[in-house]
């Protein structure tokens, strides 16, 4: 028999009762499970961070949520969000926007309709702010990192985000937009929320198994940003695109700076 887990009373992160905690992913298990899926030997993902390079099975996690809260974001957006994304059975997101009628947006990429053609925006919106609040609303602890911690600055934004998590309005200032990935490194792939460089507003994204994720932030957000929210839009946008350039940044800049260690030397 496998080693029982001891029970961990706290404080849920989320709806703030003292109760027992379950161990929480920032990413969806699934999205490793389907990583892992694609490598036909099995073995374990490379985990890049600034710090350091190696083949690990680790996973990114921690008590911070009750049962309840698991379900809640489970039930509003992990599992429809999760089932769009690229497995080794497919890419449903992908097949589905391929024959699907666009709409005209100036924008890198091609543009859909969301609500027209049947996706629901609510639910990967309701997944993507899960994933960022997540990644704001606790310090996650890995011996890869160089400060052996993790989190990213939500600042003032951090609460709306909660309250919109337990049933509340979506967030005023806040902008969520989703895009499937045409490349197959973007749909191979995938990284926790970090700082989106280069643009006029406070922005963070993420990446998960082909589809990606960005976050903007402003008081007040300025109209362009508002224009291509999954929620906001008055068609519910979503976009596809080639985004193996922004992949390869990101994966090409923790390569550079980490160092490979153990079972990555040779």
């Amino acid at each position: 028999m496998g080693k029982k887990r001891k029970k961990r009373i706290g404080k849920c992160r989320l709806c703030g009762q003292q109760r027992s905690l379950q161990l929480s992913h920032l990413l969806p298990r699934s999205v490793y499970r389907f990583l892992l899926g694609t490598n036909p030997n099995h073995e374990a993902p490379v985990i890049m961070t600034d710090r350091i390079a190696v083949k690990a099975h680790q996973q990114t996690k921690d008590y911070l949520l009750c049962a309840e809260c698991e379900d809640r974001f489970n039930r509003n957006g992990e599992k429809y969000a999760t089932s769009l994304m690229r497995t080794p059975k497919g890419f449903k997101l992908l097949d589905r926007l391929n024959v699907a009628p666009t709409v005209s947006f100036r924008i890198d990429g091609t543009a859909f309709s969301g609500s027209d053609i049947g996706i629901d925006m609510d639910q990967l919106a309701y997944f993507a702010l899960s994933i960022f609040w997540r990644a704001g609303a606790h310090v996650w602890k890995s011996k890869y990192t160089v400060k052996e911690d993790y989190s990213i600055d939500l600042g003032e934004y951090l609460e709306p985000i909660r309250k919109f998590l337990l049933g509340g309005l979506f967030p005023r200032n806040m902008s969520v937009m989703v895009t499937t990935a045409k490349d197959y490194l973007s749909q191979y792939f995938a990284y926790a929320p970090a700082p989106t460089r280069g643009i006029p507003v406070i922005g963070f994204a993420f990446l998960t198994c082909g589809i990606h994720f960005a976050l903007f932030l402003g008081k007040p957000l300025l109209p362009t940003y508002q224009r291509f929210c999954c929620v906001r839009s008055p068609r519910r946008l979503l976009f596809m695109r080639d985004i193996s350039a922004q992949s390869m940044h990101a994966a090409g800049r923790l390569y550079e700076l980490g160092r490979p260690a153990g079972n990555m030397k040779g």
